[in-house]
C-alpha cells in the first residue's frame, strides 16, 4: 500500500468551518486562521464573489467579511494570507538567499525583480506557475517548503514582515488589540 504525501491545504471549507466552530467552544479564547488566498476551497463563503477583476487585497477583504459572517461570533477574527504564506518570507530576500542558496549561486538580482515588479511581497501573485512558492522553486530547484520556510522565517524579525506585508502587519496588529477575556 502506498502512503499518502501530505501537502498542506484543506479539502472543504466544512472542515475549516467546524475546526473554527470547534476552538470557540472555549470561551476564555480567541480564535483565528493563517490560510493562503491561493488554494482556498470551493465552497469557501465569497468565493462567489470574487472575480479575476478584483485585487487580491479586495478578494481578501470579501472572503474574510464572508467567513466572519458565516461563524458571526466577536471571538473570532478571520486571516487570509495573500496569495501564500511565502509572500511573507520575500519581506526579506536576503534571508531566502542564505538559507535557499547556500548550494548554488545567489538570485538576490531576481528575487529583487520580483519585488519590484510585485511592488510588495504580498502582492506577488496566484498564478499557478508564479505564485511565491512555485518563483521559489524555479530560482532554486533544491527549494522544499519544509524545512525551508522554517529556517528562512526564523531569520527575519516579525517587525520587518510587519513592515513590509501591509495586510499581515493589520492582522497582527488586531490581534494585539483584542480586550482580554473573561476579566
Amino acid at each position: 500500500m502506498q502512503s499518502k504525501t501530505f501537502r498542506g491545504g484543506v479539502g472543504t471549507y466544512t472542515q475549516i468551518q467546524k475546526n473554527i466552530r470547534k476552538g470557540l467552544c472555549r470561551k476564555d479564547c480567541y480564535v483565528t486562521t493563517l490560510f493562503d488566498l491561493y488554494g482556498l476551497p470551493h465552497d469557501t463563503p465569497g468565493n462567489q464573489k470574487i472575480n479575476d477583476a478584483m485585487s487580491g487585497e479586495e478578494k481578501v477583504n470579501v472572503i474574510e467579511a464572508s467567513i466572519s459572517g458565516d461563524i458571526s461570533n466577536r471571538r473570532f477574527i478571520p486571516h487570509i494570507q495573500l496569495y501564500e504564506y511565502e509572500t511573507l518570507l520575500f519581506s526579506d530576500i536576503y534571508a531566502i538567499d542564505n538559507v535557499i542558496g547556500i548550494h548554488c549561486s545567489s538570485q538576490i538580482e531576481k528575487l529583487q525583480e520580483i519585488i519590484r515588479r510585485a511592488g510588495e511581497p504580498e502582492k506577488i501573485n496566484d498564478n499557478p506557475n508564479t505564485a511565491p512558492s512555485k518563483r521559489l522553486h524555479h530560482l532554486y530547484p533544491s527549494y522544499q517548503k519544509n524545512p525551508h520556510n522554517i529556517l528562512i522565517i526564523k531569520k527575519i524579525p516579525l517587525s520587518h514582515i510587519r513592515a513590509h506585508c501591509p495586510h499581515f502587519n493589520d492582522w497582527i496588529t488586531k490581534l494585539e488589540t483584542l480586550p482580554p477575556l473573561g476579566e
